[in-house]
This record gives structure tokens, C-alpha cells and sequence, in this order.
């Protein structure tokens, strides 16, 4: 029997979490299919959710806020692929009239979040930049865990683990650039 996502793996995405959660309401549930569907799949949906909304709200404000180029170009990179990742997962969702059943820990997961967020958001310049960085290896690398240590394992809808095989080599993708990144400040 496959666990649900618990309160500690929950916690595992406030890196992510960014406000993420508060624009999710499910679209397209009908109730007549929720009811065969496994609860995991919408918590695990949730999840990714958090992962993508996470990662293209801090690389917006780092894509204002930076004046390193390098920097700029690997967070507008990170919000376009987390904005098509997100609606490939939308369409995932809808085509297999999954509900989202948002995890209780939510709320701590956006105000840990945005403290991160605000704590990069008073630096500048070269400072920012390091920091920035830092925070996207540290939420890539936790990203990668969770994929690996629950939501792949967790989710039953084959669309949705194929969704989850392309994000994680995506969020690898992410890493390693973040990675060379960080090397050269």
C-alpha cells in the first residue's frame, strides 16, 4: 500500500512553497471520478504544484532584482520551464480529473518560504546573486529528493509518473546550471 505525502515530506517543499498554494483551486472535478482516484495522486499533484509555482516566483524577483546577465538568463530559463511544466501538469490534472487535495502544513510551508524570499530579497548586487544561487541548489537538490525518496513511489496515475520522470531530469538540469553558476562567484 502506497503512503500518502505526511507533514515531514510536506515540509521537505517549504523551499518551494512561494505563495504556491494559494492560487491552487481544483478545476474540472467531477465527482464521480474523484471518488476511484487515489488521494496520493492529488497530494502528490500539490506538491508539484508547490515545486513549479516555488521556483517561478523566485526566479521572477531574481530576474528583476539581479544585475549579473548570467543570473537574469538562468531565471527567466527557470520561470519558462516551470510555467510549461505547470501547464503540462494542468493538463495532466484535468485529462485525469484529478483532484488536488492540498497538504495541512500549507501555511507554514508559505511563511517559511517567503522569510527565505525576504531574506535574499535585502541584499544586492553580487551578494544577492550568491544567495539566489545558493537557495536554488539547496531547493533543486530537495526537489530531487523528494522525487525520488516519495512522489515518484506515490503516485499511481501513469501520466502523472511520466510528468514526474521528465520534471526531475528538468530540475537536474536546473541544478547542474545553478551549480556552475555558483563556481564562478
Amino acid at each position: 500500500m502506497k503512503k500518502p505525502l505526511n507533514a515531514l515530506t510536506c515540509a521537505i517543499l517549504s523551499a518551494f512553497a512561494a505563495n504556491a498554494f494559494a492560487d491552487t483551486v481544483p478545476q474540472n472535478v467531477h465527482p464521480e471520478t474523484t471518488m476511484t482516484q487515489s488521494i496520493a495522486d492529488g497530494e502528490v499533484v500539490s506538491a508539484l504544484q508547490g515545486i513549479n509555482n516555488g521556483e517561478m516566483k523566485t526566479a521572477k524577483m531574481a530576474a528583476k532584482k539581479s544585475m549579473n546577465p548570467s543570473v537574469q538568463q538562468y531565471a527567466q530559463q527557470i520561470m519558462t520551464d516551470h510555467n510549461n511544466a505547470e501547464k503540462q501538469l494542468s493538463d495532466i490534472r484535468s485529462k485525469n480529473r484529478i483532484k488536488v487535495e492540498t497538504p495541512a502544513v500549507r501555511r507554514d510551508m508559505r511563511e517559511e518560504n517567503t522569510a527565505a524570499m525576504r531574506r535574499i530579497n535585502k541584499m544586492n548586487g553580487a551578494a544577492f546573486d550568491q544567495a539566489f544561487l545558493d537557495q536554488q541548489i539547496n531547493q533543486h537538490q530537495q526537489a530531487l529528493q523528494l522525487i525520488d525518496s516519495r512522489l515518484l513511489k506515490t503516485a499511481d496515475n501513469i501520466d502523472l509518473r511520466n510528468y514526474i520522470t521528465n520534471l526531475r531530469t528538468l530540475i537536474g538540469s536546473h541544478l547542474q546550471t545553478a551549480q556552475q553558476l555558483r563556481s564562478t562567484m
